[in-house]
């Protein structure tokens, strides 16, 4: 009596050693995505520290809607700290404290993510920024009250000392 052997079990020893000649390729793989996921990083931090962002925000909802409001948003450096980005900003005037905001990816456009994040004195935002070059748009939220935003990103001009 023959006895049958699956096609695939006559192959493992072959497949077991292609396993283990790929396997170096793979973590070539992984190493060369983390290295461009790095550069991207750096770059973005590069880009978004010494910037001022001004533009508008909306509040929509019931009686809420109305014309945009101009805002402006200084950003004065950006790190990076495990799996958050920390922020050092002032919103108009208000210098705020340094923000841990986490930063995921829409392809290759940054949007910054603050989730139910407490600012001392100002209160509990949520915000979803898409970063586009020179430009953001996004949507934000303090408690009830919501709105979008949009507007442009400049490197912020410094007064030279005479």
């Amino acid at each position: 009596m023959t006895r049958h052997v699956p096609a695939f079990r006559s192959q493992l020893p072959s497949l077991l050693v292609l396993a283990v000649l790929c396997a170096p390729l793979a973590l070539a793989a992984d190493d060369a995505a983390e290295a461009k996921q790095k550069a991207r990083e750096q770059a973005f931090i590069k880009a978004m520290s010494g910037t001022t962002l001004t533009g508008f925000f909306s509040v929509v909802g019931e009686e809420k809607d109305g014309p945009p409001n101009a805002d402006s948003y200084e950003i004065t450096k950006v790190s990076k700290g495990g799996n958050f980005f920390l922020f050092h900003s002032k919103f108009g005037q208000a210098k705020l404290p340094p923000l841990p905001l986490k930063v995921v990816w829409a392809g290759k456009k940054p949007v910054i993510t603050m989730d139910k994040i407490t600012i001392p004195g100002m209160g509990t935002f949520s915000t979803h920024l898409l970063i586009d070059g020179g430009r953001y748009a996004g949507t934000w939220s303090h408690g009830k009250t919501l709105g979008h935003m949009w507007g442009t990103i400049k490197k912020t001009k410094t007064e030279k000392k005479k």
